[in-house]
């Protein structure tokens, strides 16, 4: 485990403690934020995180008091939005502000272990290199961008300007002083919040003047033998289900309704690309265009009732597959785009450590609009997949207004998952392995670590290749019967 403590790294630590200790019992110098959100499966994770640096903490610095560590559900108004970290940081630069002995603010996800004697070294090596009280500071596993990508507006990195931003399941530390400069520029205004990391480094580096430093000892993925890792996730954890229960996978993956949003001129250019890759762990897929056609021997398209397609936002068309799905009886109801690529086996380890009849689910990549202020709402973005249970599919639709679209094409993200979300008081659920955009428009590093569960966009890439390359070796195993073939460290 991570949070196990060399004897060396334990020295070093306790002398890290004592420099900071200036009486018998003395305040920790350093603030936690664990990023996590609502339910009893995200609020477990979180809590062992939690749990896992105050049991250190307790093992070596036994003279100072432990640490403050908040979950951003416990922020109050601001929790829904901290994922962005604008939002939290108003409170945080007043706890600064009241404790003039903190030093760092650590920022975590639910997941992310952090080894206390690891971070000892790393700071004991700094000192008097560095003043968090006068420089703005801000660390992190440093990403950045090949090319321009419409995840970030296509920005284009230079000589003179490039933004290297962190990647947050490693952790983010900012200096004391940073955090109160960073309070003196807010609020900052993003109509859409896509990427937050991105927009933070964004901010700092043009607000402030204030570059990432990267650090290699943040770690994204399991250290190899001879890395001491100061932070590293337990990607495992978003992984219920044991490759070895296959029965129990495909029962899950049975249990979906399952509909892909398509028209007729896409029938031939995207479907089939399903039918070759995933389609055959989801039998059940239901193809909704609008018209029918048998698209290859037993594959039929299907025109749901009282269905408005039209070019752009899919409102009325999404809005008629929830009551469909509502009719069909099932548990979960899965709706993917026509160009999405998919792992069903990797999806189901997921969805298989939510219970989706203790509360009301709205599941994939969140994105945000006008949330940086701490207002507006989040949405679940279509293309990596737009997953909703049973219960939380009944409250949408029994909403005063029965969340009816505005428009026929009115964007159904934006407003079925998000609106009428926020409306009816359900969370938006993120899955960071969940993806709207291709492997291409991200760090390489940054997603395979995390095991994608999706991409989505077809353009510029062969959409079977994606899939070959990320997915098939993680779905065979259900394919086989067998368990699932096991990878290098250097492979996906």
């Amino acid at each position: 485990l991570i949070h196990f403590i060399k004897r060396s790294e334990m020295l070093v630590l306790l002398s890290f403690l004592v420099i900071f200790s200036s009486s018998v019992i003395d305040a920790a110098p350093v603030l936690f934020i664990i990023q996590t959100q609502p339910g009893t499966f995200h609020q477990g994770l979180a809590q062992t995180t939690r749990s896992n640096i105050l049991k250190q903490w307790s093992m070596v610095a036994k003279s100072m008091e432990p640490p403050e560590i908040i979950l951003t559900t416990e922020l109050g108004e601001q929790s829904d939005f901290a994922w962005t970290y604008f939002p939290f940081i108003p409170d945080i630069a007043q706890k600064l502000e009241d404790d003039p002995k903190l030093d760092y603010v650590g920022i975590l996800r639910e997941t992310t272990d952090l080894n206390l004697g690891a971070l000892g070294q790393y700071v004991q090596s700094s000192l008097g290199k560095i003043n968090p009280k006068e420089e703005s500071l801000f660390y992190g596993k440093g990403l950045k961008d090949e090319e321009p990508t419409i995840v970030h507006d296509f920005h284009q990195n230079t000589e003179e300007e490039t933004i290297m931003y962190p990647d947050p399941e490693a952790g983010i530390f900012l200096s004391r002083h940073l955090v109160l400069e960073l309070n003196k520029v807010l609020p900052v205004h993003k109509d859409f919040s896509i990427d937050p990391e991105y927009q933070l480094a964004e901010i700092l580096l043009k607000e402030l003047g204030v570059k990432l430093t990267h650090v290699a000892n943040l770690c994204s993925k399991s250290p190899k033998a001879s890395e001491s890792c100061i932070t590293q996730p337990r990607i495992k954890d978003y992984k219920c289900l044991k490759s070895k229960e296959v029965k129990a996978t495909l029962d899950l993956l049975n249990s979906l309704e399952v509909y892909v949003s398509t028209v007729q001129k896409f029938h031939q250019t995207r479907v089939t690309k399903i039918l070759e890759t995933y389609a055959d762990l989801l039998p059940q897929a239901q193809y909704i265009s609008d018209i029918e056609e048998e698209i290859s021997p037993g594959i039929k398209t299907k025109v749901l009732p009282y269905t408005v397609n039209t070019e752009n936002g899919h409102c009325n068309k999404t809005r008629t597959m929830i009551d469909s799905f509502i009719e069909s009886g099932k548990p979960w109801l899965l709706i993917l785009d026509d160009d999405t690529v998919l792992s069903p086996a990797r999806l189901a380890q997921l969805l298989s450590c939510y219970d989706g009849t203790e509360e009301p689910i709205i599941l994939g990549q969140r994105y945000g609009y006008s949330v940086t202020e701490g207002k507006g709402y989040n949405y679940v973005t279509g293309g990596g997949g737009k997953i909703i249970n049973r219960m939380a599919a009944i409250e949408l639709t029994t909403l005063q207004d029965g969340c009816g679209c505005p428009k026929a094409d009115t964007p159904e993200d934006m407003h079925i998952f998000g609106i009428c979300a926020r409306k009816a008081g359900i969370p938006i659920t993120h899955s960071h392995r969940m993806f709207q955009a291709r492997p291409p428009d991200y760090p390489f590093s940054m997603i395979s670590p995390r095991k994608p569960i999706s991409f989505h966009k077809h353009w510029e890439i062969d959409p079977v290749e994606v899939y070959y390359q990320w997915f098939k070796r993680a779905d065979d195993y259900l394919r086989d019967g067998k368990n699932e073939i096991p990878t290098s460290k250097d492979e996906l």
